[in-house]
């Protein structure tokens, strides 16, 4: 069985910024955590980029402010990638 959308995004957040899963939650944010620099940032979208066979749009990169748009917007990614 593979993995839900929703828990992949979460296990590479996690991975990518050495998180543990109980500590992110919608409202963990860029500006209050630590591990979330501007290097990250571009590490998880390669990351989700690769993963699910998308492309973000710069638009959607910067306005990744918290864990909730950042699923928000690679699912809406990926819906566009199926729609196309």
């Amino acid at each position: 069985m593979t993995e839900d959308v929703d828990a992949r995004i979460k296990r590479i957040f996690c991975d990518e910024l050495g998180l543990g899963e109980s500590a992110v939650n919608d409202s963990t944010a860029y500006d209050s955590t630590e591990a979330w620099d501007s290097l990250k940032h571009l590490q998880l979208i390669s990351r989700f980029e690769e993963e699910f066979g998308i492309e973000i749009s710069v638009d959607d990169v910067v306005a990744m402010s918290t864990f909730l748009k950042v699923r928000e917007l690679v699912k809406k990614n990926i819906a566009m990638k199926g729609a196309s």
